[in-house]
């Protein structure tokens, strides 16, 4: 729709019910090799059972430790819903959690 706009000279084609005009986007990053970006420039997103990561933050050195907490920008801790159904099925108590049984969705064909 762009071309035609460009072919017509036009910023905006009026309709009945809309108007379509040409807006001109913001600045954006073209990234052409990823390979070449330096590191402080990226970001590593790692998934791991919360355990572990304690564990890992308790057996690292407490001025590294604090190093590593102070950098995290984003934490979020996630519940692996799997995980947990199969404890369930398989008559485990998991404290904060049960097993909904008995459930139904409309389905609309």
């Amino acid at each position: 729709m762009l071309r035609v706009l460009d072919w017509l000279g036009a910023e905006k084609l009026e309709g009945r019910t809309n108007t379509l005009k040409k807006r001109k986007c913001p600045p954006s990053v073209n990234v052409i090799d990823e390979q070449k970006i330096p590191a402080e420039y990226k970001r590593v997103t790692v998934t791991l059972p919360l355990p572990q990561w304690q564990q890992l933050l308790a057996g690292t050195p407490e001025d590294a430790r604090n190093a590593v907490l102070s950098s995290v920008r984003k934490q979020e801790i996630s519940l692996d819903l799997e995980a947990i159904k199969q404890a369930l099925n398989l008559e485990k108590a998991v404290e904060g959690a049960d097993l909904a049984l008995n459930r139904f969705k409309l389905q609309v064909n």
